[in-house]
C-alpha cells in the first residue's frame, strides 16, 4: 500500500484545456498508457513520453493525428514491440523495401512482398524509421502530408490490432 504525504504541481497544461480535441488525444493517449503499463513496472521512458506528448499538444501548429500516431508507435516501442525497419523480414535485403508484413512483423523487399502485406510510400517508411529510432525529445520534431499521415495512421491501427490479438 502506497501513502501520498503531499505532492506539488509542476506543470498543468492548460492550453489542453481550450481545445476539445487536443484534450480529447491527450485523454486517449493517458487511456493508452493506463491500458499497457502496470502498477510496480518500471516505466520512466513511457512517462517522459506521455509528459512530452502532453506539452506537444499544447503547442499551436502541431498536427494532432500526427502527435496520436507518434505517440502510440513509441509507445509499442517502448512496450518491447519494435517494427524490424531494418532489412526485409523474409530475405535480409536491406534495399527496395516496400510493404510491411505483420506475419513478420516487419518491412518485406518488392521480391518477398505479398497482397496480404501493406505497401507504403517511401515517406511513409522513413517517418515510421524516424519514430522508433528517435529520442524522446526529438521524435515529434517533423511534420509529413496528409497522404503520408493517413498511412501512417492506417499502419498504426493495424499494427496495434495484430498487437492485440
Amino acid at each position: 500500500i502506497y501513502y501520498i504525504n503531499s505532492c506539488e504541481l509542476i506543470e498543468a497544461f492548460y492550453p489542453l484545456r481550450a481545445n476539445f480535441y487536443r484534450i480529447e488525444c491527450a485523454m486517449e493517449c493517458a487511456r493508452f498508457v493506463k491500458d499497457n503499463v502496470y502498477e510496480n513496472e518500471t516505466s520512466i521512458n513511457i512517462i517522459k513520453l506521455l509528459l512530452n506528448t502532453l506539452y506537444i499538444l499544447t503547442l499551436d501548429g502541431k498536427n494532432v493525428e500526427l502527435i496520436k500516431n507518434v505517440f502510440i508507435m513509441k509507445m509499442c516501442c517502448y512496450l518491447g514491440y519494435i517494427p524490424n525497419f531494418s532489412q526485409c523480414s523474409e530475405c535480409g535485403k536491406k534495399e527496395n523495401l516496400v510493404a510491411f508484413s505483420f506475419k513478420n512483423k516487419g518491412l518485406v523487399c518488392s521480391t518477398c512482398a505479398t497482397k496480404k502485406d501493406l505497401e507504403l510510400q517511401e515517406g511513409t517508411i522513413a517517418a515510421l524509421v524516424y519514430i522508433v529510432r528517435s529520442d524522446i525529445k526529438k521524435v515529434f520534431s517533423f511534420n509529413v502530408i496528409e497522404d503520408i499521415l493517413k498511412e501512417i495512421e492506417i499502419f498504426r491501427k493495424l499494427y496495434v490490432e495484430v498487437l492485440q490479438n
